[in-house]
């Protein structure tokens, strides 16, 4: 299954969370355009392993995985909620 690299991300302006449950939409290449998925659809094609996301961190892929707060469901990479997620330190998507 093909793996895409997420390269920026989309936070939402009045979001209480300073972690990825701020994020609204990921960012990866596709040829040479930077293709945009909103968190929901990006959730739904991870839970059914239609397509995978990664970050690439000192060069290891490090996989996203689906999550959900309360009724909110987003995207990460670690097993809990910090600002210090690989994703949080993507550049905005322009």
């Amino acid at each position: 299954m093909h793996s895409w690299e997420v390269t920026c991300v989309e936070l939402g302006e009045e979001s209480k969370h300073d972690d990825c449950r701020a994020i609204e939409k990921i960012g990866f290449k596709v040829a040479s355009q930077i293709r945009k998925r909103n968190v929901d659809q990006a959730c739904s094609m991870i839970e059914s392993d239609l397509t995978r996301y990664h970050v690439v961190v000192n060069g290891e892929e490090i996989a996203l995985v689906s999550a959900v707060s309360g009724e909110k469901r987003y995207v990460r990479t670690g097993g809990s909620d910090t600002s210090e997620d690989p994703l949080m330190k993507l550049g905005n998507c322009e």
